[in-house]
């Protein structure tokens, strides 16, 4: 845990203040978008483009949500686990 932690923190995903403890750092600290925001942005333009109104894509994003909670994933990293 201590590794990672270092790790982290050498890659800028956390920092640590003596009298705050140690945070996250917000995604545009990282340089990086954020990905679910990105993922709402297109799923929202493309429901928009289809004359979805906000209730029934809301609806549909429940239903999906739902739908994949009742089937098992499995786990796949996102980011390389090999040391290097």
């Amino acid at each position: 845990m201590a590794r990672a932690s270092c790790e982290l923190a050498t890659t800028g995903v956390l920092h640590t203040a003596r009298c705050w403890g140690t945070r996250a750092a917000a995604s545009e600290t990282l340089g990086q978008p954020d990905p679910l925001t990105g993922a709402t942005h297109d799923f929202a333009g493309r429901a928009r483009g289809l004359g979805v109104d906000v209730d029934t894509a809301l609806a549909a994003v429940r239903a999906t949500y739902a739908e994949q909670a009742a089937t098992p994933r499995p786990f796949i990293p996102t980011h390389s686990t090999t040391p290097g």
